[in-house]
């Protein structure tokens, strides 16, 4: 199916845009694909897996690029997700309320969940 995202969204409810698959578990993006969603923690987490090259997910907080916000696997606002795992997209100092935007630039994402600390 293709989503949209609409122009007023609510916290802890997840978003998508563009053409997603899901099966049981987990749901595969197109490139061009996207995520938003609105949460209040420290770190934001993303567990997937992309193809066997990675794929490369752009990785967004209120609108702006991470800057020295940026996980652990994020590098110049970017994660190359290639084996199933746990990333850390998001490692602010303090926690409170932001919204994450995920843009898949490359094919391949199969997304499970995401978590928060």
């Amino acid at each position: 199916p293709i989503f949209s995202i609409p122009d007023s969204t609510y916290a802890n409810t997840l978003y998508l845009g563009g053409s997603w698959n899901f099966a049981s578990e987990s749901a595969s993006a197109d490139t061009g694909a996207t995520v938003e969603y609105t949460y209040n923690a420290k770190d934001f987490y993303f567990v997937a897996s992309g193809a066997p090259a990675g794929t490369k997910v752009e990785v967004m907080q209120d609108g702006k690029p991470l800057g020295n916000v940026a996980g652990s696997d994020v590098e110049d606002g970017v994660v190359t997700i290639g084996q199933s795992r746990l990333y850390h997209l998001v490692a602010n100092p303090e926690g409170g309320v932001h919204t994450l935007t995920l843009k898949v630039l490359s094919p391949g994402l199969v997304a499970y969940t995401f978590t928060f600390g």
